[in-house]
């Protein structure tokens, strides 16, 4: 469903929040519509109080912070955000545990050498299904920085697989030949890709993308149902305008290519338990044609799910070809009474500056 532009901002509170990166704030938010919205600004023409707004900064938070009473009774406490700069581990339990990037390489090459070493335990079993079903992924480079990645895995027919890039992993399912294609945003020059079944068995492919030079990439990933979504305002654009980017109106990469704005891409399969799922902002910051602010957010909808637990997620940050930062994002969402409003969690990613050329 779109977000109408006119959403009612009900409050803001961190109460004993907890930022290891200054200037994390977290804004409730309910959905209305927008003739809801035009009554309000009918009754806007009278002046009305408005609903206090609490803040809180790192420093100024106890060591054991409590959350202190709100008041308004309809203001939602956002409580325990944090932003750290950590390695990501999967838990245990995932089927896509194996580690990242270079970590799920090593779990690539000794699940092959395996395979093909007649000294190694079960070595005869794993030839023989190494020979017989043998696993491969291809990459090619496409446009707007992007990666056509082929898997074939006909011992895998709708298996889940998790793929793995620079940090970035998302799990999805194959088909009923154990084949996939998906088109993936590079985030790095010289790319290399990874499949893993749940088995250990996989594949990896590279491929070399130039064109990353000349965008900024912004990534969200989680896993599981968190709500999280990834938003940008493009050039001063509102909820539901044509410049507003997000999973409802992600756009092509033909838009990209051309200079004319940004472009997101959701990877993961949702319907998959425990999924891992991740969206991507690509800007062509090299060639963008008209000067103006990319205001980039992420949001979290409060539902049945996830109400009253801690979430968490990763957030990632390419721009030119040059890998920026990762960072640790864990909030802990409010009551399920709120379910359906919204939390606007703004500077998780900096807003990008353009310059036309």
């Amino acid at each position: 469903m779109p977000l109408a532009k006119a959403r009612l901002i009900k409050g803001v509170a961190i109460a004993g929040a907890t930022l290891c990166v200054a200037g994390v704030s977290g804004v409730l938010m309910e959905r209305h519509s927008r003739q809801v919205a035009a009554e309000q600004a009918a009754e806007a023409r009278t002046p009305a109080p408005q609903p206090a707004v609490q803040e809180a900064t790192a420093a100024a938070l106890p060591a054991a912070p409590v959350p202190q009473a709100l008041p308004e009774a309809d203001t939602l406490p956002l409580q325990d955000i944090e932003l750290t700069s950590s390695p990501v581990i999967l838990p245990e339990s995932d089927p896509s545990h194996g580690g990242f990037g270079a970590e799920a390489q090593l779990v690539q090459a000794q699940a092959t050498d395996q395979a093909t070493d007649p000294t190694a335990p079960e070595g005869e079993a794993g030839a023989e299904v190494a020979n017989d079903c043998p696993v491969s992924l291809t990459a090619e480079p496409a446009a707007a920085a992007m990666v056509t990645l082929t898997l074939d895995a006909p011992c895998y027919a709708e298996d889940r697989v998790a793929f793995h890039h620079e940090g970035m992993v998302f799990s999805e399912l194959t088909d009923a030949e154990g084949a996939l294609t998906l088109s993936v945003p590079a985030l790095a020059e010289y790319a290399i890709f990874v499949a893993v079944f749940q088995d250990g068995e996989g594949a990896s492919a590279e491929a070399e993308v130039s064109s990353l030079a000349f965008y900024d990439r912004s990534v969200v990933q989680w896993q599981g149902e968190t709500g999280l979504e990834l938003h940008a305002l493009e050039y001063g654009a509102s909820y539901d305008d044509s410049g507003h980017v997000w999973a409802e109106t992600p756009r092509d990469v033909s838009v990209a290519a051309r200079g004319e704005g940004g472009f997101l891409t959701v990877l993961g399969n949702a319907d998959l338990p425990q999924a891992r799922l991740a969206q991507v902002y690509s800007f062509p910051l090299g060639i963008a044609r008209q000067a103006g602010t990319i205001d980039l957010s992420v949001e979290a909808q409060v539902t049945e799910a996830n109400c009253g637990r801690e979430i968490t997620a990763q957030v990632i940050h390419v721009s030119e070809g040059a890998f920026g930062s990762f960072h640790d994002l864990n909030v802990t969402m409010p009551a399920c009474d709120a379910a359906g409003d919204y939390l606007l969690l703004k500077n998780l990613l900096d807003d990008l500056k353009i310059a036309a050329k």
